[in-house]
């Protein structure tokens, strides 16, 4: 595990599954969308991460019901566009039933699991190009 300070946060992660989810980026097996409070300042976590720059669904400070609300509509966009949807959170992760999403909560204090990663690889196999 790797952390550092981040402001007043500590950020903890996992090396071997930040490269896991860089080989996915890089196979251009995923196209990876920032939708998270932290959209204005993600570029540390790609300085920190190795990630290359990505796409951000929105750039402005937004907090509570209209983060919410930026997070739905840039899933949305992904659906209408007909493609599959992996989407990780964890505060709105809830509708398991459509076959071309995948959602995972990661556990609060621990974040994604390699577990969770293989869930992400099997959807992304089973989905195919």
């Amino acid at each position: 595990m790797h952390s550092t300070a981040a402001g007043p946060l500590r950020l903890t992660w996992s090396p071997p599954l930040l490269d896991r989810i860089r080989a996915l980026i890089a196979a251009g097996a995923v196209d990876v969308v920032w939708a998270t409070t932290w959209c204005p300042d993600v570029a540390l976590l790609e300085r920190l991460w190795d990630f290359p720059p990505l796409a951000r669904a929105w750039t402005a400070d937004l907090y509570g019901s209209a983060a919410a609300g930026a997070k739905y509509g840039a899933a949305t966009e992904v659906e209408l566009a007909g493609r599959p949807l992996v989407w990780t959170d964890d505060e709105f992760a809830d509708d398991l039933s459509d076959p071309d999403r995948l959602e995972i909560r990661p556990r609060a204090l621990h974040g994604l699991s390699p577990r969770d990663l293989d869930a992400v690889e099997s959807f992304i196999a089973r989905c195919g190009p």
